[in-house]
């Protein structure tokens, strides 16, 4: 966090369980250091937007001088979990405009597993966030519009817990690292 060049912050978390009676320490809590640089505002950042959805959870900060110059903020929630239905698995989108760029952060939660075909369902949650994410229009002037699915943004940043592995037992991918053999971890590598 002490880099000088960075201009904001998108925070994520998967699996997390979020509730107002949690009874943890400040000592236990593992976000305590960025908690209380934040409540001091020692960083000197603001929050831009936060959404969670189940397990997952985003936010987006920005330096407080830089707030002005966002835009157009939108968020989408796609649901991957059981039957294509439940949030436990999905994504959390969230489209803006800094200056004249639009962004996309996408924060995710793919399907889990190591058995022949949880890859696919890996890639088929890919497949139907990229085609289900679609956000709210909020301008009506069709030269001005802002982009109203993932991949038709100027940046995009993708991140969180996409479960993606190397197809090898743990021993076998240890070894071939500690023989420096990329190549053969290369075409394990989902």
């Amino acid at each position: 966090m002490e880099r000088k060049a960075a201009k904001d912050f998108c925070f994520r978390c998967q699996e997390s369980n979020f509730n107002l009676d949690d009874s943890s320490t400040e000592e236990e809590d593992d976000n305590f250091p960025i908690s209380v640089a934040l409540a001091t505002n020692q960083m000197k950042y603001s929050l831009v937007t936060c959404k969670q959805m189940v397990g997952i959870f985003v936010s987006v900060w920005m330096k407080k001088e830089l707030i002005q110059y966002v835009g157009h903020l939108r968020i989408c929630c796609t649901s991957r979990g059981i039957m294509g239905c439940l949030g436990n698995k999905g994504c959390i989108s969230v489209s803006m405009s800094f200056y004249q760029t639009s962004f996309c952060f996408i924060c995710s939660h793919l399907a889990s597993g190591e058995k022949e075909g949880d890859e696919l369902r890996r890639n088929l949650d890919v497949i139907e966030i990229l085609k289900n994410t679609q956000f709210p229009k909020i301008c009506k002037n069709q030269y001005s519009r802002m982009p109203d699915k993932i991949l038709d943004h100027d940046r995009i940043i993708w991140f969180g817990d996409l479960n993606y592995r190397i197809s090898l037992s743990r021993d076998d991918a240890k070894r071939l690292v500690e023989m420096k053999d990329w190549p053969s971890l290369f075409n394990k590598d989902q």
